[in-house]
């Protein structure tokens, strides 16, 4: 997996798709001042190969169980603690919201074979479609 903590490190990304998707997001949640991964948050890019328990525990964020009780994906009162998952063209988009000050982690899955299959049903199975937008 890959963290994304600053608008720099967007430019590394080889995926024209996803460099617009967090170009878009830093330049939302930055406005007039610089942006602060410590005050506002992060993103986390899912690689093949990744874990969904590596991804909970380097976020911290339940992905496929529920905050509160035992309910987990699959499970029929189960229901995403992330505020939204949105489909974007080739990527899934999970926002969470961790603090009343708005500091949040979103988490981009790549709509990949390599993906853990049990994340990327999770992520389909709830997505919001985004419409389509040109890439920059």
């Amino acid at each position: 997996m890959h963290i994304v903590r600053n608008p720099a490190a967007v430019a590394a990304l080889e995926d024209p798709e996803l460099r617009d998707l967090l170009e878009e997001r830093f330049g939302d949640l930055a406005g007039d001042q610089p942006f602060d991964a410590d005050a506002m948050g992060y993103f986390v890019v899912v690689e093949p190969g990744d874990t969904v328990e590596a991804l909970e525990e380097a976020t911290g964020c339940p992905i496929l169980r529920s905050w509160f009780d035992d309910a987990r994906f699959g499970d029929e009162d189960f229901a995403p603690c992330c505020e939204w998952i949105a489909a974007h063209g080739g990527w899934y988009e999970l926002a969470y919201i961790l603090n009343d000050e708005g500091f949040g982690v979103g988490i981009f899955v790549p709509k990949d074979p390599g993906i853990e299959q049990t994340l990327l049903a999770l992520c389909a199975a709830y997505a919001s479609p985004v419409p389509e937008r040109e890439l920059r």
